[in-house]
């Protein structure tokens, strides 16, 4: 299915479907989280990618734990800047 909604843009390595039928982001949520929530924690895990058809397919996400050292490495840059 996710190969399918994405248009074979879809690489394990840095992306993940998350949704069900009627529950996904649509238009305009590009860049918001996909949070995981345990108990009273909420982990950021993705953000808000592209999808198709909303709520019909999976939307992908862009997996956080694949940036865990871009991430601080661009802050730092921007600091320094």
């Amino acid at each position: 299915i996710c190969n399918l909604a994405s248009l074979n843009r879809y690489d394990p390595e840095i992306k993940f479907c998350a949704g069900s039928p009627g529950k996904d982001a649509c238009e305009g949520d590009s860049g918001g989280t996909a949070l995981k929530k345990e108990g009273n924690i909420s982990t950021l895990v993705g953000v808000t990618s592209f999808g198709d058809n909303c709520g019909v397919h999976p939307g992908i996400y862009t997996r956080v734990t694949a940036y865990t050292d871009w991430i601080p490495e661009n802050i730092a840059k921007l600091r320094s800047s």
